[in-house]
C-alpha cells in the first residue's frame, strides 16, 4: 500500500511515523500533512533524506517544520520533531 493509501486507513494517535519514500517535494509535503495529524501528542515524525539528490526532501520538511523543534541528525541524515 502507498503512504497516502496508508495514512487514510491507519488509526489516529500514533507514536511514531518514519517517512521514506518517493522523495519528491509535492509528496513528501502530502505525507507530512497526511501523517502529522494522526500522531499523538508526544508522538514524533521522522524521516530520511533531508540532504539528498534534490532539495525535495529538504524543502518540504523546511517548509512545514517551521516553526517546529526540527532536529536533523546528519550522521544518517534523518529528520524529525516532536509532534505538539
Amino acid at each position: 500500500m502507498y503512504s497516502l493509501e496508508a495514512a487514510a486507513v491507519l488509526p489516529n494517535d500514533l507514536d511514531f511515523v518514519y517517512l521514506d519514500g518517493d522523495h519528491s517535494y509535492g509528496n513528501v509535503k502530502k505525507e507530512i500533512e497526511a501523517f502529522e495529524p494522526k500522531i499523538k501528542s508526544g508522538g514524533i515524525l521522522c524521516g530520511h533524506d533531508y540532504y539528498g539528490k534534490d532539495d525535495g526532501v529538504q524543502k518540504a520538511v523546511d517548509e512545514c517544520g517551521r516553526g517546529k523543534a526540527l532536529q536533523v541528525w546528519e550522521p544518517v541524515n534523518m529528520w524529525w520533531w516532536m509532534v505538539e
